[in-house]
């Protein structure tokens, strides 16, 4: 297997009705929403009351880990794994070729979802996700800063997840295992396989401290409303590139919980 130079291995691891004000439960998250209404000349002012936000953590069982790496060279091929790892979880992008040949990996944090998300995402509540993640860079190796995403899946996936294949001739893997195309100009090189083709993504909010932990955030309500959505995936991609290649600084995933916005409207 072709390693290049500064790649690690993987391991295997309300509408409000004139004759009766509409009442829903008194959680909100930190923005309020101010409703108004008008019935005929009366022009009527709603309050919203704010309670404080509602925290629900995500259980542990329901968070795994995505690791896949894809190399080219005299001999090409694939890993890719999806399971409980050791945590904390790592969050890595990385690309590099050189002798012959190269290799991209990447890992990242798959959230899990249940019904009950989606059903309160139909009834009209608002999530945002927050993520508790440190940062370290390795000081023997030059690494990118990152920036982080989180996206939509549709598939349904078995667990424990483990494939392999390393011979050219074979098939790709399934979508989730593909890496994710980072956001940079110009040319990079590409995977046999592509780009894994999320549902959707969309940026996280919050800058990133090294050595300290940082609280990450996201307005994932449009990703939880889309049709059929079993899991949402956090993984990061490098902001620049030495030379074509990159290596970006790892972020490690300490915990997850949704704030829930649900207003109180009393007129």
């Amino acid at each position: 297997r072709i390693w290049p130079p500064g790649l690690r291995g993987l391991p295997v691891p309300a509408a409000m009705s004139p004759s009766m004000p509409r009442r829903r439960a008194s959680v909100a998250l930190a923005w309020p929403v101010l409703l108004s209404a008008s019935h005929g000349r009366a022009q009527l002012s709603p309050t919203v009351s704010a309670a404080a936000p509602r925290r629900e953590e995500v259980e542990a069982a329901r968070i795994v880990g995505l690791k896949s790496l894809f190399y080219f060279g005299p001999s090409s091929g694939f890993e890719c794994n999806l399971g409980v790892h050791e945590a904390p979880f790592e969050i890595q992008h990385g690309y590099g070729a050189g002798g012959g040949g190269g290799a991209w990996e990447h890992s990242s944090v798959v959230l899990l979802l249940g019904e009950e998300l989606r059903r309160r995402v139909d009834s009209g509540e608002r999530a945002l996700l927050k993520l508790e993640v440190s940062t370290t860079n390795s000081p023997m190796r030059q690494q990118q800063q990152v920036r982080m995403f989180v996206g939509a899946w549709r598939d349904e996936v078995e667990l424990p997840l483990h494939m392999e294949s390393h011979s050219s001739s074979l098939s790709c893997p399934p979508n989730h295992c593909l890496v994710p195309q980072p956001m940079l100009g110009g040319e990079v090189g590409r995977p046999k396989c592509g780009w894994s083709m999320l549902a959707d993504k969309m940026p996280i909010i919050g800058d990133l401290t090294e050595g300290a932990n940082t609280v990450l955030e996201a307005d994932v309500t449009p990703l939880l409303a889309l049709h059929k959505v079993s899991a949402l995936q956090v993984w990061s991609v490098p902001a620049d590139t030495d030379n074509g290649m990159w290596e970006t600084q790892i972020v490690r995933f300490c915990s997850a919980h949704f704030e829930w916005q649900v207003e109180e409207v009393i007129v």
